[in-house]
Order: structure tokens, then C-alpha cells, then sequence
């Protein structure tokens, strides 16, 4: 008892929580405003994809905002649409909304602004291009991050660096973050996770609710203890029992760290846990039932099955395919039940240690280091990571240094270069080009690179004024489907070619020596072009335009005489030059004077009664339905006429216009017999094509298709 008396004293003297400025969640460090996600309870999706925000606001109406933020020097934000928000009582709001077109892949900071609070959500969104068939995603756990010298998590923050290198899909943390579950400790294990910029799925550990404290008590005194550290849990890092998603694979996490009464005496040797509280066995029973149709199910806690008999049957009940696990600070392999269940536990990443998962469509192709069946990877500081000059944007030449210590291949490494937009086009060597898009004056170019064990990997970017690679034609429909060829030379059939129209690959068609042939993938605004064939990659900056499918939106005027031969104007967007352009009324072509952006004018053809307008190009068409009409207007001066202006009214003696007519008989342009101008609300106020150059702009501000996905701030 002594012991436990010194180590609570020690405690005691340690419970003050130093100060941390706000960084998007409470002063404090407790959760904030948003709920959910949070970069210990984070979202993948893939763009168009939904996702609900959970918010807790006191006052204010639920008028809420909700943006991607990519943090640093190359800063994004990217508008999410709100799609509904709901209200199921108390002071929660349920924001449901999706991943827009043109987003990134990336890991997110979530900023949502209402008049009832601001808040931003660390590294809680992660955007992917597709779930790829093959990956990998690490495991962790003991990270035991606290007040003893060695548990300061310096341990955990450089396996994060190498992290940053081999770029897992996600990382699930199986628990013991902390040593005593302090709320100092909580405050620097989550400033950690958020450095990590991967999505991270955390489950509570015994460490974590101060395992100390929970031996000792007895009965109702333990059971409130616990109660006040899953509390402490929940305010700082987040829900104890949760479930997530990434494309086909279903993971739950399952809180297991409590202990039965046990006699004081005799901790630590004797220490039986608790199994699964009945309502979590329901809850994870359901939970796999609702996800059958995912190929991977996976399950992770701290304690193994093992220590918990019931999680054992449920696993095997349920058909999971794998179970993460920790606690007894070793590495272990084995298959468990029918199903079976690969049980697998990891050695402490406080000691420097974390495994890698390789996944393939259902199968767990691979989770041990080396030729031992069973190790995990002693990865503390043996991949670094080195860039030449420095990486910001500034430089046309960048070159990166992996070094891998490592008897591991990371073939899904992941790097980033930054690099002036203004380069034209850059050459990629050691890399192959996956991403790129433009922010401001800076290009992001986004690579794979294959890293192989214990050796040195050189990428290297440089801007080049060669004209080697060439595409043609240099714009295409938003909906994609149209054929490019990329000339060049010494592009090799037997090694196949990618090519990248900003974040989406192309369709490969064929192969040659000088010619690349693709199906353009769907996109929008003017994307970087990469292509890679054998050797190096070249990416070709500003390379293709996406051009809207036409759309109109409104005629000027949109009435006029039978007889044809007055101008109107069509306003609307994705419009082409002339001679690809075609103009119906009803099934009369119209004769196409000019077309700009946004608008188009042609002369309108002879017709009767209201038609259709269609407008045409190689792009796609649009109408506007029952959009014209034509006017029968009578001759000037016909016999039994209201008015044969015989008294003198309407003109002057000599013949001259007068009043409101002044100024008509200088009008040029065509007009219908009978005099009438044939005028629109629009004309009749002066609007020239100025004015609706200026309108159709205005409207088209409105509409979402017309905004970047993403604009540098």
C-alpha cells in the first residue's frame, strides 16, 4: 500500500492542466461544437459521398456553414452544401451534407460557422479518389502517453513521421493512450493524433481510466469512478463504442477496460476484467448484423478475446474477419474459431512499435514484419524524409529523400510537391503522378512512390520549356467521354500509360511509340494534364479545359415578328465558336451572328405561333421549352385601322419623329414591318450587351457549377 500512497501523492502534484491555446476545439482541449467527426472519431468518403455533422449549439438559429480546410502555407477551403439539417431534440443539430466535385484527396480540417458558435474539427475528414482493391492501414497501441520521463509521446510523434511517408489509408489505435488517464495526459495525446493528419480510430484502454484508482475502489465506489473516466474519456477524445467505414471494410471499436473487485492487497498480480457490458454485446451483435454486405469486417478493443469470452463468440458468431487488439505489450498472431478470426496484438508504440495491415479485396494478405510470422515493425526513426530545396512553393526544382531503414516495401508511399504554377510543365522522376490541381500561384503535385527496404528513394520534380508532350484537342465536355491523344515520344506499349486530368485518370485506349490515346474522364474548369509511359512523368500545367454542357437561361426579346430577320439574344453558358454552334427555333435554324461566354445572337428565322430554342454544339444541347413567340403584326396604314394618323397626333408636318419615338428612326437594326421595336423588359429599360453580360454573370454567381471546387484564401 505504500506504493499506491507514493503514486497517488505523485498524481496529485500532476493534475494541473498546463495551458494550450484554442485550436478549434474548447480552451480546455475538450470537445467543442462539432461532435462528430473529430480526428479521433473521423469520416472517409469519396467525392459525392454524404456525411452527417453533429453539432451542439445552446443559442442561435440553426443557420450553419460547413467547409474543408486544408491547413498551412498552401491553404484550400472547399463550400460543403448543406443538404438538411435536422433537430432531434435538446441542443444537437444533424448536418447532413456530401464531398463536392473537385475535391482533393486529402485529410480535412472541418470548419462550421452558425450564429450560435464557430468551431473547426481537426484532421476529421478524409477525401478519397476511389477505395482502392489493395492497401494498407497501420495499428497501434500502448502508447501510454503521461507525466514520466520517456512517456512525453516523443516515441509516438516519430513513428507519425514515418507515417507522413508510407501514408496508411487510416490508423486504428487500440488503446492505452495515456498512463493514468490525467486530463493533462488527454490534452497531449489529442494535440498528437491531430499532428498526425491521417484518419485515426481510437478505443479506450484500462491505462485510461486510471486503472489504479479502478483496483482499488470496491462496488458502487469503483463503478463511479469509472463513470467519471469514461465521462473524461468522452470529453476529451470521444465516443467508447463506435463503428466506421472505409469503401468495403467495416470496422467497430468496442470499449473493454474495466476490472472486477479485486483485493487491494494483492494488485497488480491478480487483475480478471470485466467481458462486454450487455448493452455493448447488443449493440456489436447489431452492428455486424447491419453490415453483412461488407467483404472485411474487422473488430478492435484493448484487451483480446482472450480476457473476454463473450467478444470471443461474438467474433465468431458474426463471421468477423479480424480483431485488433493490445494490452499485454507483445506481438501476437493466431487464428481463432470457425470463421475463423485472425487475432492479432501489437507490441507498444510507446516502445516504438506498429504494424502494418495489408488488405486485398476480403483478404488479410499480410500483417507481420520480416520472416517472424508474428513481429510487428520496430519503426521508431527509420524512414526519414528530406526535402531539397525547401518544399513551399517557391522553387522549380524540388527534390525529396526517402531513406528507409526498414526491411519493409511501402509501396504506397505518398509525397507531396509544392511548385510554381507558372512552370508550364514539369518533368516527375522516381514518382508516379496521381493528383495535381492549382491553388493560386502554387501547383500541388501529389506522387506515389514505391519505397523499397533499406534503401534510398530520390523523387525529383523539375520545370522544363520542352514542348515534348503535346495533347490535342486541349478542351473537352464536363461529362468526359470524348478522345484525346497526348503526343511525345519513347512511350512504351509493354508498360502500359497513365494519364491524369487533374484528380480523375483517363480511360487508356492505346499505346504507341509517340501517341497516347485516352477517354477523357468527366470533369470541370482547366485542370493539369500528367502522363506517364515507361519513363518519366510529365505534368503540363493549365493543360485542359472542361467546357460546360450549354445551358440557357433566358431570350432577348423573346417574342418577334413572323417574318423573322430581328436579333435576339440568347443568355446562358457553355457556348462554342460559330461554326460549331446551331440555333433552332421550333425546326427552323437560325442564323448564329456571335458567341461569346455566356452569350450567343443570332437572327431570328421566319415562324408562326410560341416554339422552342435549342441551342447545339459538339458539347451537348440545351432548350428552352416554348421560349419564342412570333407576332403577327398589320401593315402600317391598312384600311380600317383604329388610327390613320389623319389628325396630325402621333407626327410632326415635315414627317419627323416626335415624343416618346424620338430618336427610332436612327435605329439600324432590323425590324419588324409595322414599326414594332419588339421590345422586352430588358431592352425597353436600355440594357445593351453590356448590361446582360452583367446580368447572365450575376446569375451564374448563383448557380454552384460556376464556383472552383476549391480557391486558395
Amino acid at each position: 500500500m505504500r506504493t499506491v500512497v507514493i503514486v497517488r501523492v505523485i498524481l496529485f502534484a500532476l493534475l494541473v492542466v498546463p495551458s494550450h491555446p484554442a485550436r478549434g476545439r474548447n480552451p480546455d482541449r475538450t470537445i467543442g461544437m462539432i461532435k462528430k467527426p473529430l480526428s479521433t472519431w473521423p469520416v472517409i468518403r469519396q467525392i459525392g459521398e454524404p456525411f452527417e455533422i453533429e453539432c451542439a449549439i445552446e443559442t442561435g438559429t440553426p443557420d450553419f456553414r460547413a467547409r474543408l480546410v486544408l491547413p498551412g502555407e498552401f491553404r484550400i477551403e472547399i463550400e460543403l452544401p448543406i443538404d438538411s439539417v435536422q433537430d432531434p431534440g435538446g441542443e444537437t443539430w444533424l448536418i447532413q451534407t456530401r464531398v463536392p466535385e473537385g475535391t482533393p484527396e486529402e485529410c480535412y480540417d472541418l470548419r462550421v460557422d452558425s450564429p450560435g458558435g464557430s468551431d473547426t474539427s481537426r484532421a476529421a475528414v478524409k477525401v478519397v479518389l476511389s477505395y482502392p482493391d489493395e492497401f494498407y492501414f497501420v495499428h497501434i497501441s500502448d502508447d501510454h502517453v503521461g507525466v514520466f520521463p520517456g512517456n512525453d509521446g516523443s516515441m509516438l510523434r516519430e513513428l507519425i513521421d514515418g507515417f507522413h511517408i508510407i501514408h496508411p489509408e487510416f490508423v486504428v489505435d487500440t488503446g492505452d493512450c495515456t498512463e493514468f488517464g490525467l486530463e493533462s495526459e488527454f490534452v497531449q495525446f489529442v494535440d498528437i493524433v491531430e499532428t498526425m493528419r491521417l484518419p485515426s480510430f481510437i478505443v479506450q484502454g484500462n491505462h485510461d481510466v486510471d486503472h489504479v484508482e479502478c483496483a482499488l475502489r470496491i462496488g458502487e465506489a469503483r463503478e463511479e469512478h469509472r463513470r467519471m473516466m469514461h465521462e473524461r474519456w468522452e470529453r476529451y477524445v470521444g465516443p467508447r463504442n463506435f463503428s466506421f467505414d472505409f469503401g468495403q471494410l467495416h470496422g467497430a471499436l468496442v470499449e473493454i477496460s474495466g476490472y472486477e473487485n479485486i483485493d487491494p492487497e494483492i494488485w497488480p498480480n491478480v487483475c480478471p476484467y470485466q467481458d462486454l457490458e450487455p448493452e455493448q454485446v447488443d449493440w456489436l451483435q447489431q452492428d455486424m448484423q447491419d453490415h453483412q454486405g461488407s467483404i472485411l469486417r474487422m473488430v478492435g478493443a484493448h484487451q483480446s478475446e482472450d480476457d473476454n469470452q463473450n467478444l470471443d463468440d461474438i467474433c465468431d458468431a458474426e463471421g468477423v474477419s479480424l480483431f485488433l487488439s493490445g494490452h499485454h505489450h507483445d506481438d501476437h498472431v493466431e487464428l481463432r474459431g470457425s470463421t475463423p478470426t485472425m487475432e492479432v496484438r501489437t507490441a507498444p508504440s510507446q516502445a516504438g512499435h506498429y504494424r502494418l495491415v495489408r488488405v486485398s479485396g476480403p483478404e488479410i494478405v499480410s500483417v507481420a514484419y520480416g520472416d517472424d510470422p508474428v513481429s510487428s515493425i520496430p519503426g521508431g526513426g527509420a524512414l526519414t524524409l528530406r526535402y531539397s530545396p525547401a518544399n513551399n512553393g517557391s522553387s522549380r526544382e524540388v527534390t525529396a529523400v526517402v531513406a528507409n531503414g526498414l526491411d519493409e516495401r511501402f509501396e504506397r508511399s505518398r509525397l507531396r510537391f509544392l511548385v510554381p504554377a507558372a512552370g508550364g510543365s514539369y518533368v516527375v522522376e522516381g514518382a508516379s503522378v496521381f493528383q495535381s490541381f492549382n491553388a493560386g500561384s502554387t501547383t500541388a503535385i501529389y506522387v506515389r512512390a514505391d519505397v523499397l527496404p533499406t534503401a534510398i528513394t530520390v523523387v525529383d520534380v523539375r520545370s522544363t520549356d520542352s514542348q515534348a508532350i503535346q495533347i490535342e484537342p486541349r478542351s473537352g465536355p464536363e461529362s468526359g467521354g470524348n478522345t484525346v491523344v497526348v503526343h511525345g515520344q519513347g512511350f512504351d506499349a509493354a508498360a502500359g500509360a497513365r494519364v491524369v486530368f487533374g484528380l480523375r485518370p483517363a480511360v487508356v485506349l492505346d499505346v504507341a511509340e509517340d501517341t497516347i490515346t485516352v477517354e477523357a474522364p468527366a470533369g470541370s474548369g482547366v485542370v493539369n494534364v500528367a502522363v506517364q509511359s515507361g519513363g518519366p512523368g510529365h505534368l503540363l500545367v493549365d493543360a485542359y479545359s472542361y467546357v460546360p454542357l450549354p445551358r440557357l437561361m433566358f431570350l432577348d426579346p423573346s417574342s418577334g415578328p413572323e417574318e423573322g430577320g430581328n436579333l435576339v439574344t440568347i443568355v446562358g453558358e457553355g457556348f462554342t465558336d460559330p461554326p460549331d454552334t446551331l440555333v433552332t427555333f421550333g425546326d427552323a435554324p437560325a442564323s448564329v451572328e456571335d458567341v461569346s461566354e455566356y452569350q450567343t445572337t443570332v437572327v431570328a428565322p421566319p415562324g408562326t405561333g410560341v416554339v422552342d430554342v435549342t441551342l447545339a454544339n459538339r458539347y451537348g444541347s440545351d432548350t428552352l421549352e416554348l421560349a419564342y413567340e412570333y407576332i403577327s403584326f398589320p401593315d402600317a396604314g391598312q384600311d380600317g385601322s383604329e388610327d390613320d394618323g389623319q389628325d396630325g397626333s402621333d407626327a410632326d408636318t415635315d414627317g419627323s419623329a416626335s415624343g416618346d419615338h424620338a430618336g427610332d428612326a436612327g435605329d439600324d437594326g432590323p425590324r419588324p414591318a409595322g414599326g414594332c421595336s419588339c421590345a422586352t423588359p430588358l431592352t425597353a429599360q436600355g440594357f445593351g450587351p453590356s448590361m446582360l453580360m452583367l446580368i447572365a454573370l450575376l446569375v451564374l454567381a448563383l448557380n454552384p457549377r460556376a464556383w472552383p471546387g476549391c480557391s486558395r484564401r
